[in-house]
């Protein structure tokens, strides 16, 4: 099958702008509150509910498969995530882990986002928008 021709070559949408500043003044808010910090590495572990499809959510309850999982994050994904409190912005933490950890986080702006859309993806965090919530208020 042949895909339809919907625009004419030349005719592609103008870039945004400020997109990529957007990205960068989000703010990550950790979504869930089951997490320590290891004794024994200094690094964050993140305990939460495995993803199962209805087959395998069978499969592990007669199986008594343990629900949850527990994820030691390493020393760059420790402070991401610790940092992921609603009020510091993805660049923020960026510029965090490149002032922590030099070149051995680079190039730090990326691999932060990537970082955050991995912990958006897997519901752990989610995306706030917009200035930190007043203490006692609401973000939206």
């Amino acid at each position: 099958m042949s895909k339809r021709l919907t625009r004419l070559p030349g005719d592609e949408p103008p870039e945004d702008p400020t997109r990529g500043r957007r990205i960068l003044e989000l703010r990550p808010l950790r979504a869930i509150d089951t997490w320590k910090v290891s004794e024994k590495t200094g690094h964050v572990v993140v305990t939460h509910p495995k993803a199962f499809g209805r087959l395998e959510g069978k499969l592990a309850g007669a199986l008594r498969a343990p629900r949850d999982i527990n994820r030691q994050l390493d020393e760059f994904g420790s402070l991401i995530w610790q940092m992921c409190d609603g009020e510091h912005t993805v660049s923020e933490i960026a510029r965090a882990l490149e002032e922590r950890f030099h070149e051995r986080f680079e190039p730090a702006v990326p691999r932060t986002l990537r970082f955050v859309e991995v912990l958006a993806q897997r519901r752990l965090v989610r995306i706030v928008r917009g200035k930190p919530a007043e203490p006692g208020g609401r973000n939206p």
